[in-house]
């Protein structure tokens, strides 16, 4: 007699909360999504050209900053006002461009707001091929920052919207991957051309963006189906998922089912007035500002100048190729560990590595500045800032904005996700103008000692306030966040 094949179906608690139920085990994980991995790719094209202008002024200071005419297209040396304002206007530009982002998002689609916002990043880089006045340099980077800002705010909702739930983490990490590719990127191709030349290249990314994003993906099935679309949102998802009809048709329900909860609260004051709202908002805005206080875009953009006060045996724009391949490798990993250990886990070591990295920076600066021999520590600087590298990179990096696209209903997440954004870039902009007057306040030590100091504090904040959303589909993790 043969033996019958049984499927035995294994249910896996998604919550220790006893009012939730469980979820049975997906079987998406039997089949590789070729598609939707090249959607979230190629959405990301634009977050790898936010990562050539965040690393775009280390990378060109130094030049802007010397009387090499050959070198710098102003002519002249710039002022140390004139460099803050270069390396923070990204940030102010970025923020302003969080609020386009939220309000045409609602309006036209993630889509279509991702396209046109991208067109100032195309400008930026043709002003900076024909730039010769530090005013023509604040103006392209303003306008880069109007795109960095769509970036950061968009990207991680429409990859969190098109992921299934079993590779949404590894998906959602793909942003700070390709961030930290556009980083080396700019740093690699810096190291050997002039500024005018660097610009011609980086038009490339926001270019490639445009036409094969804009070709070949889709808008987000949750777009079509709030807006009552029910024929655009089930061809978008045919398009996302290699599965058959019966499994698409469960999950247009499971979508239509997330977007009536969230439309039980009448109107979006009335949705913001919820405790889930509330702390999801805390817990975004809580990690955007801890990503800046523990001065990641501070030291990326000032990490030339950084790497040349320390010395040591390579040269600056060496060692920052060397700090960008490590960004990539770091964040890379990332995408490995966090649906294997969790968000929780990844953020307590992420913080913690952070500060122990920015302590030793901080004894190095401070025995140079007391006139130390730290001769047999020139190692010490550049190691540091890789074991920072390293822990910002699979934590605080990608998974700041990865829960940015998790947390919060359909109702508010286009607001939530902008108001986050917009602190983040505020943030931004403040640490980068001030960077320069703390380091005359505090020296390079203090700065770094300060930076150490909110490494912790952020470490104890993952602890006690955020919740670990491994493996949970959007209605549980609203569930648990009304506890």
């Amino acid at each position: 007699m043969e033996n019958s094949i049984k499927t035995e179906i294994v249910y896996c608690p998604t919550t220790t909360e006893k009012n939730i139920k469980l979820e049975p085990q997906s079987d998406t994980t039997k089949y590789f999504n070729f598609f939707l991995f090249f959607a979230a790719f190629s959405v990301n094209l634009q977050t790898f050209a936010v990562g050539n202008s965040f690393g775009w002024s280390s990378t060109v200071l130094l030049d802007l900053e010397s009387n090499d005419t050959q070198t710098n297209p102003v002519g002249h040396p710039i002022t140390s006002q004139e460099s803050s304002w270069i390396v923070s206007l990204v940030n102010l530009g970025a923020a302003f461009g969080t609020i386009c982002a939220g309000v045409g998002a609602s309006k036209w689609g993630k889509k279509k707001i991702m396209l046109i916002l991208i067109i100032p990043v195309i400008f930026s880089h043709i002003i900076l091929i024909f730039a010769n006045k530090a005013s023509y340099i604040f103006i392209a980077r303003f306008l880069m920052g109007i795109g960095a800002g769509c970036t950061n705010s968009i990207v991680p909702l429409y990859v969190a919207e098109i992921s299934e739930t079993h590779i949404r983490g590894v998906l959602g990490c793909l942003m700070g991957v390709l961030f930290s590719l556009g980083l080396t990127n700019v740093f690699v191709i810096g190291a050997f051309v002039n500024v005018k030349t660097l610009s011609m290249f980086l038009l490339i990314p926001p270019v490639l963006f445009l036409v094969v994003f804009g070709y070949f993906c889709p808008e987000s099935p949750y777009y079509y189906l709030a807006q009552g679309d029910t024929t655009s949102a089930k061809k978008s998802l045919k398009k996302l998922r290699n599965t058959d009809s019966n499994s698409l048709s469960k999950e247009l329900a499971h979508i239509k089912e997330v977007l009536q909860e969230s439309n039980i609260e009448e109107s979006l004051n009335d949705a913001m007035k919820t405790k889930k709202f509330r702390k999801a908002l805390i817990i975004t805005i809580g990690l955007m500002f801890f990503q800046q206080f523990i001065g990641v875009v501070a030291i990326m953009s000032y990490l030339e100048t950084i790497l040349s006060v320390a010395g040591g045996s390579f040269s600056s724009s060496t060692s920052s190729i060397f700090v960008g391949l490590v960004t990539v490798v770091s964040m890379s990993s990332s995408l490995f560990l966090v649906d294997r250990w969790g968000r929780k886990i990844l953020l307590v070591l992420s913080s913690f590595g952070c500060a122990v990295a920015h302590v030793a920076l901080g004894i190095f600066f401070y025995m140079q500045n007391a006139g130390m021999e730290v001769t047999h520590l020139s190692w010490l600087p550049l190691t540091s800032l890789i074991v920072f590298t390293v822990a910002f990179n699979f934590g605080l990096g990608p998974l700041s904005w990865a829960l940015n696209g998790e947390l919060f209903s359909n109702k508010t997440k286009e607001f939530a996700s902008s108001l986050a954004t917009f602190t983040f870039f505020i943030l931004a902009f403040m640490i980068t103008f001030i960077f320069p007057f703390l380091r005359n306040l505090l020296g390079l030590h203090g700065s770094f000692w300060f930076f150490a100091v909110n490494g912790i504090i952020c470490m104890l904040f993952v602890l006690f306030y955020i919740p670990e959303t491994k493996g949970k589909t959007f209605q549980e993790i609203l569930r648990i966040l009304e506890k």
